[in-house]
């Protein structure tokens, strides 16, 4: 009887900081995304360079992925991955990109990397992802895959519909 007690204590113990801890990753992830997206803003204002298209699109797309922050998995980016490779949106957006000025390439490039830390630091299946990936990129397999993919998560319609969104219903000073 005591240590089925101590199972159930412990089994109770377990759940509770499970659920305490994934409240606790999508809010450090939120908080890091809005840091990013902060920086640019700070950035382009200071280069006096608010209206540029490529500032509001990195926005845009920063504030999607903060909305789809909490359904954010690798089920997930498999599921846009697939809608995008059907649709091929995002190809007009890519091209874009490389004429960016420097402060929205870096914040896609920081959010690509907090993405991918977040989907990493989830658990076992992260760990497991990730060494995959570093398997793959030794042995040469990976070559711009990572990067086509990760473009056309970021320049999605399912993430552009949330950052757009987000934008107008918040009354935003960056899309009037």
């Amino acid at each position: 009887m005591k240590y089925e007690a101590f199972f159930w204590l412990a089994l109770l113990s377990c759940t509770t900081s499970y659920v305490a801890w994934t409240a606790m990753r999508v809010w450090l992830f939120r908080m890091d995304l809005f840091n990013i997206r902060d920086r640019l803003w700070l950035e382009m204002y200071r280069a006096g360079d608010l209206a540029n298209p490529a500032h509001r699109e990195a926005a845009s797309t920063i504030n999607g992925i903060i909305q789809l922050a909490p359904m954010m998995s690798f089920a997930t980016l498999i599921q846009i991955d697939q809608e995008e490779r059907s649709e091929r949106s995002s190809q007009v957006r890519l091209a874009t990109l490389p004429d960016a000025p420097k402060p929205v390439r870096k914040a896609v490039h920081d959010s690509v990397v907090t993405l991918a830390t977040y989907l990493v630091r989830g658990g076992i299946l992260g760990w497991s992802v990730y060494t995959m990936f570093r398997l793959m990129k030794m042995l040469g397999w990976l070559d711009g895959r990572v990067t086509d993919f990760s473009n056309r998560l970021l320049f999605s319609r399912r993430v552009r519909q949330a950052g757009d969104r987000d934008l107008t219903h918040s009354g935003s000073q960056l899309c009037p």
